[in-house]
């Protein structure tokens, strides 16, 4: 699995699939282990993860370290994406065109890791994995089934600061689909297990 991650990160590098690539720096794959059990997808690069080619290095990846702690999980844990590769100029929102495009990217993460419990961060990210339309303030939280996977809509860390209860808010709903999906965290070595009469 690890080479297969290996093997996209450079078809990602070398992408010119849309205009993005034309004005980025640097290509922004995912990061994470192959075997992850929970998958966080955000929307797009910002102009930091954009320089140093890694996502949620920035201001947000600040607030989602300080997020992933109360939850007792760090970045070693879970595997980190986008729906884009390249950052939006200005960090504008994605253009459809840009997102169906991206799009073999994330799906080709989703069948490498195979992960039970996928968070989305962000409306982007929710619309396209779920489809729906419904307002994120009204679903996050809820958790959905989805494919394989059991998925959790919340808001992106960069947005709490518009959000009643900020970083609480979002450590109650990445709890909760821990919860639902039966993943928790050793006290000793702070790694993932998985509940053994889970199914999806």
């Amino acid at each position: 699995m690890e080479t297969k991650l290996a093997e996209l990160k450079i078809q990602i590098a070398q992408c010119r699939n849309c205009r993005l690539c034309e004005t980025r720096n640097k290509t922004v794959p995912g990061e994470g282990p192959a075997n992850a059990k929970i998958m966080l997808i955000g929307e797009a690069p910002g102009e930091v993860n954009d320089r140093e080619g890694r996502p949620f290095v920035g201001h947000g990846g600040k607030i989602l370290d300080k997020i992933l702690a109360e939850c007792e999980l760090k970045r070693s844990d879970i595997y980190i994406t986008n729906t884009l590769r390249c950052w939006p100029p200005k960090n504008r929102v994605p253009k459809k065109d840009e997102l169906a495009l991206c799009h073999q990217y994330l799906k080709s993460e989703l069948e490498i890791i195979k992960p039970i419990c996928i968070i989305t961060l962000g409306a982007t990210a929710y619309r396209v994995i779920t489809g729906s339309t419904i307002k994120l303030r009204e679903e996050h939280g809820t958790i959905l089934r989805c494919n394989d996977w059991i998925v959790c809509p919340t808001f992106h860390p960069n947005a709490l600061r518009y959000i009643k209860g900020g970083v609480q808010t979002l450590v109650a709903d990445i709890r909760q689909a821990m919860a639902a999906a039966q993943i928790s965290t050793s006290p000793q070595s702070n790694m993932l297990f998985e509940g053994t009469d889970f199914h999806v």
